[in-house]
């Protein structure tokens, strides 16, 4: 006959206790990693977002959300201009601003045309269009190197945490 003998070190208790500490504490890990990592990722979008006036790079935010244990972000863009400018646009006609009422009132489009060196009058204008600027990508490549080392050490920690 054979003896045979199991023990567990350190107890069930102790352990399970261990994994409750070092979720509590990888969540919280999560929640600041994020909020830094979103922050980042704010900045290098606004590094990368075309400047004409600004108005629209100091317009892009972020957004942290989450339930649980899960949490994330997101880039949010003024738009429609966002889309616009992600996008493209095609060529296209723009009308007088307004209703037909108005066109016919007689409201055209009004504005100084710098190489004629006076104000010019227009019924619609033919936009050529814009070409695709994919700016969040550029930025999403330079953030996920960063943020693939910030993961990692999450959970190394959450191991460590375990450990001790």
């Amino acid at each position: 006959m054979t003896n045979f003998s199991l023990k567990v070190t350190p107890p069930f208790r102790d352990l399970k206790g261990r994994f409750a500490k070092a979720d509590k504490a990888l969540i919280e890990d999560k929640k600041s990693m994020i909020h830094a990592q979103a922050r980042r990722m704010l900045g290098l979008g606004r590094e990368e977002a075309p400047e004409k006036t600004g108005e629209f790079k100091r317009g892009i935010s972020f957004k942290v959300f989450g339930s649980g244990k899960a949490i994330g972000f997101t880039i949010q863009l003024p738009q429609p201009l966002g889309l616009w400018i992600q996008g493209g646009t095609k060529a296209h006609k723009i009308p007088t601003g307004g209703s037909a009422a108005q066109i016919a009132k007689g409201y055209p489009l009004r504005f100084y045309w710098a190489k004629a060196g006076r104000v010019v009058t227009f019924w619609s204008v033919n936009h050529p269009g814009t070409k695709k600027n994919k700016f969040m990508g550029r930025a999403y490549r330079r953030w996920l190197p960063g943020a693939r080392k910030d993961l990692a050490r999450i959970g190394r920690q959450y191991v460590r945490t375990l450990a001790s």
